[in-house]
């Protein structure tokens, strides 16, 4: 594997973490609201 399909591999793994880690958030804000309304 040449180095710029590395670099590519990395940004795209990174990328993918920073989605799941936003949805990851977002989701746990609204159980939150939802525990409140409660």
């Amino acid at each position: 594997m040449n180095e710029v399909a590395k670099s590519e591999k990395q940004k795209e793994e990174s990328i993918k973490k920073t989605y799941n880690l936003l949805i990851y958030l977002k989701m746990r804000q609204i159980s939150k609201q939802q525990i409140s309304l409660k």
